[in-house]
């Protein structure tokens, strides 16, 4: 299973870009973590800024996608893809694959919307509390 969240400039597939990727795998030994800050190249806006708390200043300097895709699309590969909204998550992470030339297979997906109902969805810090309770189990 991998727990993920992002993070983007916005909502557009097309327009908008990742600027924080959080991943904690869960296999039957181990917990694996892999975050990174994302430099979009392009514009974050306000709201954004407010809504995540990633400023132009934090990706400064930080890998772009496309240097991050191919290990990305490896830490994915053969998982389940659990997320708070799994459809935009992985929408956004298959567009954005696309774009720099991979072709990613279809991820089975679970969708936990309860958990973000009682807790802050503030990436990393979901992600590690849903794997954890998973874990738990």
């Amino acid at each position: 299973m991998a727990f993920v969240d992002i993070e983007t400039t916005g909502s557009n597939f097309e327009r908008d870009r990742i600027t924080e990727i959080g991943i904690k795998t869960l296999t039957n030994t181990e917990v694996i973590e892999w975050e990174s800050l994302i430099d979009p190249e392009t514009f974050i806006p306000q709201n954004i800024q407010r809504l995540t708390g990633i400023t132009p200043d934090m990706v400064s300097g930080q890998p772009t996608f496309e240097e991050l895709a191919l290990q990305f699309k490896e830490e994915l590969e053969d998982k389940i893809f659990v997320a708070h909204n799994a459809r935009f998550d992985s929408g956004f992470i298959a567009s954005s694959l696309m774009m720099e030339g991979h072709h990613p297979q279809p991820i089975p997906m679970l969708i936990d919307f309860y958990l973000g109902q009682v807790m802050p969805l503030s990436s990393f810090r979901y992600v590690s509390t849903l794997c954890d309770l998973v874990a738990f189990l």
